[in-house]
């Protein structure tokens, strides 16, 4: 598929709601930034997808800025520590059954390709996601 096929962010957010209805999908900052990178994008459909997997998410809500995307939810963990200290190992250790963090891993290669990289942060519970690369 060639860059101009590829689908702008606001579509894989879309796509993203569908299969995922009644969970709001907030996006702040300058979102248009995605569609010139279509290797954000990946990150961002990934990120975005974990969030909203989650048991009791009810909002996600996805910052972008020069050099810098954050994407959150609203689920408050009680083990938030336990489970940011296993997303931010060197090998991904995944939080879901059956799976094996390739899409995190993934992620990080993207953004490391670019200089970058993908961190995870807890706040009141609350797992975080953070991501940045050089302009």
């Amino acid at each position: 598929m060639t860059v101009e096929r590829q689908p702008e962010i606001l579509g894989i957010i879309e796509a993203h709601k569908k299969y995922h209805p009644g969970i709001e999908v907030i996006s702040e900052g300058q979102v248009s930034l995605l569609n010139e990178r279509i290797w954000l994008c990946i990150v961002v459909s990934e990120l975005l997808g974990n969030c909203l997997e989650k048991k009791g998410v009810t909002t996600v809500k996805i910052t972008i800025e020069d050099g810098r995307l954050v994407v959150e939810d609203d689920v408050v963990h009680d083990n938030a520590e336990e489970l940011v200290s296993k997303l931010n190992a060197k090998k991904v250790e995944t939080t879901k059954e059956d799976h094996f963090g390739v899409g995190i891993w993934g992620s990080r290669k993207e953004l490391s390709d670019h200089d970058g990289k993908l961190e995870y942060h807890t706040e009141g519970g609350r797992i975080i996601a953070v991501a940045t690369w050089v302009e």
